[in-house]
Parts: C-alpha cells; sequence; structure tokens
C-alpha cells in the first residue's frame, strides 16, 4: 500500500488499506503488509509534524530494474524529465541507493507494517 504522503489518494487509500487488514474476518489471512514510498510525494511530508518513510525491508529488483523503468515510461502523464523527482533517472537513482543501502545493485525498500510468519 502506499505510505500515507502527500497525495491525497495515497493517504485515502492507506486509510482504507488498514481497516482491511485488521486481523479480523478476512484480513486474518493476510500475510504481509508494507507500505512503498513514490518519489516526489513521500519526502515532501512536513519534518517532525507529519510520519516520516523509514524503510525496514529492502527487497533485491537487480534481476527487474529494466523492466520496472521500461514500465514507468509507459505512464508518460506521471513522468517528468531529469531532474524531475518522476523521472527514469530519479527513479533508478532511488533503487541504487536502496539496494546499496542492503547490498544489493538495485532494491526497492518498504516500511513493514504486519507480518506473520
Amino acid at each position: 500500500m502506499p505510505f500515507p504522503d502527500r497525495h491525497i489518494d495515497h493517504q485515502v487509500i492507506f486509510e482504507s488499506c488498514m481497516v482491511a487488514i485488521r486481523p479480523i474476518y478476512d484480513g486474518k489471512y493476510i500475510d504481509i503488509a508494507a507500505s512503498y514510498e513514490v518519489l516526489s510525494e513521500t519526502h515532501w511530508n512536513a519534518p517532525a509534524i507529519e510520519p516520516a518513510f523509514n524503510p525496514n525491508i529492502t527487497i533485491d529488483i537487480t534481476s527487474q530494474i529494466d523492466t520496472k523503468l521500461e514500465a514507468l515510461s509507459c505512464f508518460e502523464g506521471e513522468i517528468m524529465p531529469f531532474p524531475g523527482p518522476r523521472s527514469i533517472e530519479a527513479v533508478e537513482a532511488l533503487a541504487k541507493f536502496r539496494g546499496t543501502q542492503a547490498g544489493f545493485a538495485y532494491g526497492e525498500s518498504l516500511q513493514l507494517l504486519r507480518m506473520k510468519l
């Protein structure tokens, strides 16, 4: 689910998901719940007033990075030219940064909310 960042749609979806994943009724069958960061939204929250994205799990996406960047390029209305925060170059740079934090070439970091083992 999206991190509850500056984008109002992300906030509403996050809140809806949190209700849906409560560990009762069908929510008890959810094994893992995590939020993801969105360039140009997640990092624009007001420091110390609104929540900060603090990833605590990183997935190795090295073998999928080309597919991810190719898929993102299909969203012409959302992708902007570099140095825009939602440029292909910025998305790749974030993946490199997150990857190096965990020892991968490219990574996707998430804020783990709940996980059943």
